[in-house]
């Protein structure tokens, strides 16, 4: 069956944030300069005492820029709409999403997981539609890649049978499969995220720690990440601002690398998934954007 889907990636006019405004119930930390707002309220410098050199991210996306590839030292490139092609990304999707979770310091933009292995996958053309077939594959390639988490900021509505079956064996086995939820304001989440439990479903937050107004949300969204101004690199290798689930769905997976690797680092394995998912709904519930350094704490004692 071949249904396109279409990208959740709506553009929006950026804007740069010259002071963060405190909200008191939230309990946000104030703002450093020339930090984005995000790196204070996640406690990005307590976070970063975890590395992330036991972990493997795939991104099932547009693919990436050629040049951010060979900066970033990615070998594992693989093009699941026409395999043996090129994952040169001449959307930008793709580019912007590694650069968010892994970026190395090029360009400014830093992020979490900077030191795991990433694993690159065009399953999304340059206009950004994807077929089911072609996620299918990227799926099944990434599983074989050996990724411990695969990032999908992509959306649409439908599915199909073989893709929930592959999204239910990957997540059984423990990888994290992690899904912006939608940039429509709808109360449903875009396929796959709304494939709950087996998908981690992301919404957007911002910079006061609500939902973004623009966010899908529904009682079975897992977790919300920032995902308002949010940092990245374009193709052009220019530092890009922008807003959406997809740009949280990063965030969250950068995250999530954290917590795996601190989890390896103290039990000596990987956290289970039912385990992750109900930390995530926590840190979600708490509306208190300080509560990321204890959640691993949490985790680790």
């Amino acid at each position: 069956m071949d249904i396109v889907q279409k990208i959740n990636m709506k553009r929006r006019t950026c804007i740069v944030i010259a002071t963060l405004i405190a909200v008191s119930i939230l309990s946000f930390p104030i703002k450093k300069p020339n930090e984005p707002w995000y790196a204070d309220a996640m406690s990005f410098s307590q976070l970063n005492r975890v590395s992330c050199d036991n972990i493997t991210i795939g991104f099932i996306d547009t693919g990436i820029s050629p040049s951010i590839a060979k900066e970033y030292g990615i070998e594992a490139l693989y093009n699941s709409i026409s395999p043996g092609e090129t994952t040169d990304d001449g959307n930008g999707h793709g580019t912007a999403m590694v650069s968010i979770a892994c970026g190395n310091g090029y360009c400014g933009v830093t992020g979490l997981a900077e030191n795991a292995t990433v694993v690159v996958i065009k399953a999304a053309d340059d206009d950004g539609r994807m077929t089911l077939e072609s996620l299918d594959r990227a799926l099944s390639y990434a599983e074989d890649e050996g990724c411990n988490i695969v990032n999908i900021s992509l959306g649409g509505y439908y599915g199909s049978e073989e893709v929930e079956r592959r999204l239910r064996t990957m997540s059984n086995n423990n990888i994290a499969i992690v899904a912006s939820s939608g940039d429509y304001a709808q109360k449903d989440l875009l396929f796959p995220s709304s494939y709950y439990p087996y998908v981690i479903s992301v919404g957007a937050l911002d910079e006061t720690g609500i939902l973004w107004e623009d966010s899908n949300t529904s009682d079975n969204l897992v977790t919300a990440f920032p995902g308002v101004n949010i940092t990245s690199i374009n193709i052009e290798g220019e530092k890009h601002v922008s807003s959406g689930t997809s740009e949280a769905a990063a965030m969250a997976t950068a995250y999530i690398a954290v917590l795996k690797q601190a989890h390896i680092d103290n039990y000596g394995t990987d956290i289970d998934n039912s385990e992750l998912v109900n930390l995530l709904k926590e840190l979600y519930k708490s509306k208190a954007q300080t509560k990321y350094w204890d959640i691993l704490e949490e985790l680790i004692h």
